[in-house]
C-alpha cells in the first residue's frame, strides 16, 4: 500500500504588529548583551596610569569621565 506524503502544516504568520516588537526586543537584547564587555573596558581605563594613558592620547580626566559613564551610554559604533 502507497503511503502518502503529508507536508507539514505551515505555521500561522506573525502578525504584523508583532514583527516591530520582535525587531525591538532583539535591538535590546544586542545591546544589553554588551555591557558586560563595556563595564569591563571601562573599569581597566579608569587602572591606568598616567603614562599610559598619554600613550592612547586621553588625559586623566577624559579617562574618569569615560569608566564613569553607565553601561547603556555606549558609543555609536557598539549599538550598530
Amino acid at each position: 500500500m502507497p503511503s502518502t506524503l503529508i507536508a507539514p502544516a505551515m505555521p500561522p504568520a506573525m502578525p504584523s504588529a508583532a514583527r516591530p516588537r520582535q525587531n525591538l526586543l532583539a535591538r535590546l537584547q544586542q545591546r544589553v548583551g554588551h555591557w558586560p564587555e563595556l563595564m569591563r573596558q571601562r573599569h581597566a581605563l579608569s587602572h591606568l596610569d598616567t603614562r599610559a594613558l598619554r600613550d592612547i592620547g586621553l588625559t586623566p580626566e577624559a579617562a574618569r569621565t569615560e569608566a564613569a559613564r553607565p553601561p547603556w551610554d555606549a558609543p555609536g559604533h557598539w549599538t550598530d
